[in-house]
């Protein structure tokens, strides 16, 4: 016999309400192992995730985390990257859900995760290789104005973000935008992809931007996959992922590495304000000199006039006392001739 459907309106506070009976009645309290990722301590209530990794290191699991205010210890925690043996209750908000895990107690396994040892590795092997130097070898022009933006798909806040504060500046740009996934296994190959083809005859700056978010959908930007196509690139790339406490590999290897997508517009305003400046103080210099060679010139001109007046006038006295001579020494002699005669 088929029990009958459940024919009574129900609110959706009922629903929850019911679940969370459910859940009460029927779990126990357990001991869970995990990752801590996107920790957020409160004054009272803390949370975060609780993730799961596979044999690659992948996230394959995570479940919400609600920390008890007596759960933690006293003090500033940063409990991102932690593996931990969490010990508590499933449970579910009664007026806004969702499932949860209701952390009791928390034992601290390793202080870094193997996904966070991982990171560090390539962090040091990039930096030993010194590959965080080549891609800021490539010349970024100060009047570079043609951008290819990777955004989140549908824009997401970065890429709104960004391009709303670059039109704030009133400069002209050339904008080609590649939207890819971010987040999710996928992202990694879609990112690595979008570096790979922005780098089109004419591209000035790659500028990679994504808001901020639970450090679970950032692993991509630690990815040695992206890191590699970023240092191969042959245009200058610009990060600008997470926000401003973010520090990602992506960051390490990029020409230049901004705390926010919104920090990066600024930024290529301010470098285009002071292109313009500069071309502006140029061609004032320019015209100063110009200015200065004419005068210079006039002065050369009014001088060589003023000399050759001299010496026409030199040469006027000297003919002056010439005549004055001759008509002396013809004087002289009329009268000696005159003197002998007598």
């Amino acid at each position: 016999m088929t029990a009958e459907p459940f024919q009574i309106p129900a609110t959706v506070t009922e629903i929850l309400g019911l679940v969370s009976d459910v859940l009460v009645a029927s779990t126990d309290y357990m001991k869970v192992t995990g990752t801590i990722s996107g920790f957020q301590q409160r004054k009272h209530w803390s949370y975060g995730e609780l993730v799961a990794h596979n044999e690659t290191d992948r996230i394959e699991s995570r479940i919400r985390l609600v920390f008890l205010p007596r759960s933690l210890p006293n003090g500033r925690l940063d409990l991102d990257g932690t593996e931990v043996i969490v010990f508590g209750k499933l449970t579910i908000h009664r007026l806004y859900g969702p499932l949860q895990f209701c952390v009791y107690r928390l034992t601290v396994v390793g202080q870094e995760s193997s996904a966070a040892r991982a990171t560090t590795v390539l962090r040091r092997r990039i930096e030993a290789d010194s590959l965080d130097k080549i891609n800021k070898r490539l010349r970024l022009p100060y009047s570079a104005d043609t951008l290819t933006l990777i955004c989140p798909t549908g824009g997401g806040a970065g890429g709104a973000d960004f391009l709303d504060r670059l039109r704030v500046g009133g400069h002209r740009w050339s904008i080609d935008t590649i939207e890819v996934p971010m987040s999710g296994t996928g992202a990694i190959a879609a990112i690595s992809e979008a570096v790979a083809r922005a780098q089109q005859p004419g591209c000035q700056a790659i500028v990679i931007c994504r808001g901020g978010g639970a450090a679970t959908d950032l692993v991509a930007f630690d990815s040695s996959e992206v890191a590699q196509v970023i240092v191969a690139a042959t245009t200058p790339v610009i990060v600008a992922v997470g926000h401003a406490t973010d520090n990602h590999i992506v960051d390490l290897v990029a020409h230049t590495s901004l705390p926010t997508p919104s920090a990066a517009a600024a930024w290529l305003n301010e470098r285009r304000s002071t292109a313009l400046q500069q071309a502006e103080a140029l061609v004032t210099k320019a015209a100063q000199a110009r200015a200065a060679a004419a005068e210079a010139t006039a002065a050369r001109e009014t001088l060589a006039a003023t000399a050759a007046q001299q010496q026409s006038k030199r040469r006027e006295r000297h003919a002056l006392i010439a005549a004055a001579a001759a008509m002396l020494v013809i004087v002289v002699v009329l009268f000696l001739v005159a003197s002998a005669a007598m």
